[in-house]
């Protein structure tokens, strides 16, 4: 370990998936060191690992959907990652995933000047060099516009706003929706598995597909549905049965047509 190690060690990030609502049992973590840029787009990848996705089915499209939304889980992390005190060497920015919330978290505080009353109102950044650069690179879009931004993105996305703390630390603290569920274009709930769908609003999206494409493989329905090809050979099987569609022919070269 070089002397650089010793010195910047702390500027990294700490993520750390937990099993349940305290921090006792931890079921991933992942220490980042890398450059600031990387660190930032290393901890939305663990994010996005650990959080849930839902589906939402229109017409021939599927949107995955993640249950907290991206861009201001982004914020955070940026904001965290811009405005830390750095002369803190005891302790490092935390993305922290819990079965009830996700918390940012970065050392030193807000910067001298923001209080309660003008938190979101003012702008004072701690590290200049390393906000100028993230605008530069348009990691943020306008200086001092983050917690606004992550505010609104919530909003959009029909969860809770999140929760800012700042004694001593800057915390960021998001809901997470136990209900483990969203709601489709139609109405129709369904789970990150998909599960949920019902039997009959899946065919009606293959037979949409076939109308375009006039055939599909077991892979390319199910990379539509964002089901198992297990799963979906079943619900093929049934509308085969059914004289709906017709299969050509065998183990991994087979696809399916509408039936003439």
């Amino acid at each position: 370990m070089n002397n650089e190690d010793v010195l910047f060690r702390h500027a990294g990030l700490v993520c750390a998936l937990y099993k349940g609502i305290d921090k006792v049992a931890i079921l991933d973590a992942k220490e980042l060191n890398g450059d600031i840029c990387n660190n930032v787009e290393d901890a939305m990848v663990f994010l996005k690992k650990h959080l849930r996705v839902s589906y939402k089915i229109e017409s021939l499209k599927r949107e995955n959907i993640l249950e907290l939304p991206e861009d201001a889980l982004r914020e955070a992390v940026v904001n965290a990652a811009c405005h830390r005190d750095y002369f803190e060497k005891g302790s490092r920015v935390m993305v922290e995933i819990f079965d009830d919330r996700v918390a940012v978290v970065s050392p030193g505080g807000v910067c001298k000047g923001i209080t309660r009353e003008n938190f979101g109102t003012v702008t004072i950044t701690r590290n200049p060099a390393i906000a100028s650069m993230f605008f530069r690179i348009d990691y943020i879009e306008q200086m001092g516009t983050g917690i606004g931004r992550m505010r609104d993105a919530t909003r959009k996305a029909d969860v809770a706003e999140p929760i800012f703390e700042f004694d001593g630390f800057f915390k960021v603290t998001f809901k997470r929706n136990t209900t483990q569920s969203t709601v489709a274009s139609n109405g129709q709930a369904i789970t990150g598995d998909g599960q949920a769908i019902k039997t009959s609003d899946r065919k009606r999206v293959i037979l949409s597909y076939f109308e375009k494409h006039t055939q599909a493989t077991a892979s390319e329905v199910a990379e539509l549905l964002g089901l198992s090809k297990g799963r979906v050979r079943a619900i093929l099987q049934e509308m085969t049965n059914d004289d709906t569609i017709e299969k050509v022919g065998d183990k991994r070269y087979a696809y399916y047509i509408l039936k003439s």
